[in-house]
């Protein structure tokens, strides 16, 4: 028995980036995909620790900082 596994890297389509970049954003408009963000309330003081969680991973996709002002 074989099996054969094989990824592909994406500059192996790069001449396809502005039809996936189209559809993409239909299935965004759609609600069929949501991007990924964690929103993050820290005090202007508190926002260097926004890069060390950004460093450490402890967010998922795009990492928004709200300033707040208490």
């Amino acid at each position: 028995m074989k099996a054969r596994v094989e990824g592909f890297t994406i500059t192996e389509f790069k001449d396809r980036f502005p039809e996936a970049q189209k559809q993409i954003f239909q299935w965004v408009r759609q609600g069929k995909i949501r991007p990924l963000k964690t929103v993050w309330a820290a005090k202007f003081e508190e926002l260097p620790q926004g890069m060390v969680k950004l460093l450490k991973g402890e967010s998922v996709g795009k990492l928004v900082t709200e300033v707040v002002t208490e």
